[in-house]
């Protein structure tokens, strides 16, 4: 059985509300369980992003696979399903290059924040997902968890805001699960540009799993199952899930 979940602390605004009942169906309709999280399951002291890491806790370990989805996320009509995908998510190209970050597109210079809110878990050339969509089965979980170390990260974050980004990068690489693996056995979009170095990665051109399941409105395929409104992007929610479902998802 595999689970998604959803998290989000606070009085929930009217695209939340829009959200959670189309990832829900979403999760139903490709036979998964649904959970919306809210409150500090890992601590306050860890900040608000963080708690997406709940997806590790030894609860979840009667699921096989448990898919960590941002709350600004809507899911179409497509259901096409991610349960038989391989990938984690998405490799923050960015954040794996530090300082000297370039877009992977323009190549200008273009770091990213996630080193920054703990410089003293960041390792550069390691392996960094963006936090939006998050993957895992029950054996990489269990094992992430052996690393987790709750008073290192509370002292540790400085910027909290990319602070679920920084900890699972710090977890993958004193876990070394994914040691001897390549970028498209876990990345919905990154490739090696030259060799074997993940400093050097660059979007490829077939196969980009994340236009169906994680990416923005203006970069998602047609058929995109589902698409995240990040940013300011959110204000299009609401009139984007009722072009969808109409009122039938109310």
């Amino acid at each position: 059985m595999n689970l998604i979940l959803q998290h989000f602390e606070g009085t929930m605004p009217e695209w939340a509300y829009y959200c959670e009942k189309t990832v829900k169906r979403y999760a139903e309709m490709t036979g998964a369980d649904y959970q919306l999280i809210r409150g500090f399951p890992m601590g306050k002291e860890l900040g608000f992003t963080p708690q997406k890491l709940c997806l590790l806790l030894e609860k979840y370990d009667e699921y096989d696979q448990v898919c960590m989805i941002d709350m600004d996320t809507i899911a179409t009509k497509r259901y096409q399903s991610f349960w038989n995908r391989p990938e984690i998510g998405v490799l923050h190209d960015r954040a794996i290059a530090g300082p000297k970050a370039l877009n992977a597109v323009t190549r200008k210079p273009h770091p990213s924040k996630t080193p920054e809110a703990a410089p003293n878990l960041y390792k550069q050339g390691s392996w960094c997902f963006f936090g939006n969509w998050i993957k895992l089965n029950r054996e990489q979980r269990q094992e992430l968890r052996k690393h987790w170390n709750q008073k290192l990260f509370e002292e540790s974050l400085v910027d909290k805001h990319p602070g679920d980004e920084v900890i699972l990068h710090y977890l993958f690489h004193q876990s070394k699960i994914l040691d001897g693996k390549h970028p498209r056995d876990v990345c919905m979009r990154t490739d090696y540009r030259d060799g074997e170095d993940l400093c050097n990665l660059k979007f490829r051109e077939d196969s980009r799993w994340d236009k169906k399941f994680c990416n923005q409105p203006e970069d998602s395929d047609p058929d995109a199952s589902l698409i995240h409104f990040c940013a300011g992007r959110k204000r299009q929610i609401v009139s984007a899930v009722k072009s969808i479902y109409g009122n039938m998802i109310i």
